[in-house]
This record gives C-alpha cells, structure tokens and sequence, in this order.
C-alpha cells in the first residue's frame, strides 16, 4: 500500500481505473485496481474515510462506477480468486486471501455490499471464504501482531486464523 500519494490523486486513480472497467470489453484492471486504491486512500485518511460531503458524493459515484461495465464481472472474478487463494495450501496463498478479503471487507463497510455489485450467480461467496478461513489450518502458521498491517481493522478476524484457528469467529 502506497500511502505518500496525496488523497486527491489517489480519487483520480480509482476513477481511471472504474471508468476503463467501463469503457473497455475486458476491464482486467479496472474493479480490482480501484480496490486496492480504496485501500490507499482509507490509509491516506488514517484508516477512516473522512464523512465529508465530498466523500459521500465520491462513494455514490464509485459505487456507480463498480455496477457498470464489466466492474461487476470482475469483481466476481477477484471473489473467486480470493476464494481458491483461500483454499491453496501454500502460506502464501493464504495471506494473500487475508488481504484480498479485507479489500473486499473494506470496500462493503466503506461503499457497498459487494453481493449487490456482483451478478446473481456469484452472490454469496463471502460467505464460503469466510468458511474456509475460519477453518484450522496446520500448513498455516498463525500471524503475530507485528506481521499484520496497520491499516487492517481489528473486526477483520481472518488475519488472526492458522494453526489452531477452529476457535476464532466474524
């Protein structure tokens, strides 16, 4: 996470980033980019988007922007990813699943539930990663403190899960 670009560059990147989600066949870069750029700027803004009247107006306008083109499409892709990164037996895998659940965490708290951006088929499966995660994993070694990232919610439990993790619930 980059978190020197000023707040106002950081809005034009998301923007860019939807709109080619809009404007082109494929928008590989578009929903999932503008995702971790919602990342940016909430560290941009100390982990809490400010409750102004431009960032209201900025939400309404992503939450637009993510429900046209092919946002929605492939905001189902980058659920499914989540979800088999979740279910990979590699270490690194699965703290890759970590981050790309709290994105999508983030962007329902923040914005909007991401079951109402996604189409009709792909709904639900925030639910089965959370399953997953919740699930104990020996091949995971559970996370220190330290090794989580700041930015990260304490409400996101999922970065608290591995080795004996049967026990840790949302």
């Amino acid at each position: 996470m980059d978190n020197t670009t000023p707040p106002d560059k950081i809005i034009e990147q998301i923007f860019y980033y939807l709109q080619l989600g809009i404007d082109t066949q494929k928008g590989e870069l578009g929903g999932e980019t503008a995702l971790e750029l919602i990342a940016d700027l909430y560290i941009a803004h100390g982990n809490n988007l400010p409750d102004t009247r431009e960032i209201s107006d900025f939400k309404r306008n992503v939450i637009r922007k993510m429900q046209s083109g092919t946002n929605p499409y492939r905001l189902a892709i980058y659920i499914l990813e989540c979800f088999n990164y979740a279910t990979d037996w590699e270490q690194n895998a699965y703290s890759i699943s970590r981050h790309m659940r709290s994105l999508l965490q983030l962007f329902s708290d923040e914005f909007i539930d991401v079951d109402q951006v996604v189409p009709e088929p792909d709904r639900g499966q925030i639910g089965e990663i959370d399953e997953i995660l919740m699930e104990p994993r020996p091949d995971v070694e559970p996370l220190r403190h330290v090794q989580i990232p700041d930015w990260i919610p304490e409400s996101h439990w999922w970065w608290k899960t591995g080795r004996a993790s049967g026990d840790v619930s949302p």
